[in-house]
């Protein structure tokens, strides 16, 4: 998934300081623009289904929620809601829609994500700070001559590795899945066209086949810095009693977020010092993406090209950093 960046959503001549987003959804790519999302879905028959609607954006609705740190939770809230829009429309194009019902619906929907909710709480917040409490010992204080500060930036830090430890693993298992390896592809396939919107050449297959898989925007980067900010922001915290850890940790989380998109998006309009901090989060991609085939880039395309302004007829034009 890549995220959005945008100077001035609502001015069209603007459009060159937008770059573009998206998400592999199943069996094809999701494309965000200024105004609209485009859905395309490679058919069994090999047809390919596109539908574009128009963004139903929180920040395009109240405008005081466009200021940073504020924005970056919004907009986190706002790609959920168009993802899993994504998606269904996805999987009644690849599995029928009483499936896509079954599986995708408002009440499937509701359930899964209380319970990942849940377990994303007990594995990202209450397993790493819980475990860290066990390698706060008598023989780290000393090795830290007895510095405080020392001693919780350390912690934090064993934390955050914890956590990316955990999400490496999760990562992995879920790679060995043939319908998330073909997701991969599709989640390679959006970087390639998006990066060769960004370069300026005809958007085509043969274009894009020559660009990377790998992009700063990628939600992989988003939480990289998460993981950044969070060791940062919690030393300032100390290290108090497990329960109020994990409270504010979870307090914290609309502030991280709002700080990593930050960071995400002056890496995105390639800000030198934020590059580097998103570079761990690039090379983790090799996790998250896969080499796609032509066909698949072709459905990139053409979920792309549905988005790209009125104005410019469907012709790229270099989204300027």
């Amino acid at each position: 998934m890549l995220i959005n960046v945008s100077e001035k959503s609502s001015d069209t001549s603007a459009d060159k300081d937008f770059l573009y987003g998206g998400q592999a959804v199943i069996e094809g790519v999701m494309m965000r623009g200024k105004t609209h999302m485009a859905v395309a879905v490679r058919k069994s028959n090999n047809e390919i289904f596109i539908q574009k609607e128009e963004l139903n954006s929180f920040l395009r609705k109240y405008k005081f929620l466009d200021k940073p740190i504020i924005r970056g939770s919004v907009v986190l809230v706002d790609a959920l809601r168009m993802g899993v829009r994504a998606l269904f429309i996805s999987a009644k194009e690849s599995m029928g829609e009483e499936e896509a019902q079954k599986e995708l619906g408002p009440a499937a929907i509701g359930v899964t994500f209380f319970f990942s909710f849940l377990i994303g709480i007990a594995l990202f917040i209450v397993f790493p700070t819980w475990v860290t409490t066990l390698v706060k010992t008598k023989h780290i204080t000393e090795f830290l001559m007895n510095k405080d500060i020392l001693n919780v930036i350390f912690l934090n830090f064993i934390e955050g590795f914890i956590k990316v430890i955990i999400f490496l693993v999760y990562v992995l298992l879920i790679s060995q899945m043939a319908e998330i390896k073909r997701i991969f592809q599709y989640h390679g396939a959006e970087h390639k066209v998006i990066y060769n919107y960004e370069s300026g050449k005809p958007l085509t297959v043969e274009n894009a086949k020559t660009f990377s898989c790998r992009h700063p925007r990628c939600g992989t980067s988003f939480i990289i810095m998460v993981l950044i900010m969070s060791i940062i922001l919690h030393a300032l915290w100390g290290w108090p009693d497990l329960w109020v850890r994990i409270v504010s940790r979870l307090v914290m989380l609309p502030l991280i977020a709002g700080l990593a998109y930050e960071m995400t998006r002056l890496a995105g309009k390639k800000n030198p010092f934020f590059s580097v901090l998103v570079r761990p989060g690039v090379w983790l991609q090799v996790l998250t993406t896969r080499n796609p085939s032509d066909d698949q880039i072709e459905v990139a395309i053409k979920a792309f090209k549905e988005i790209l302004p009125e104005s410019a007829g469907n012709i790229p034009s270099p989204s300027t950093s």
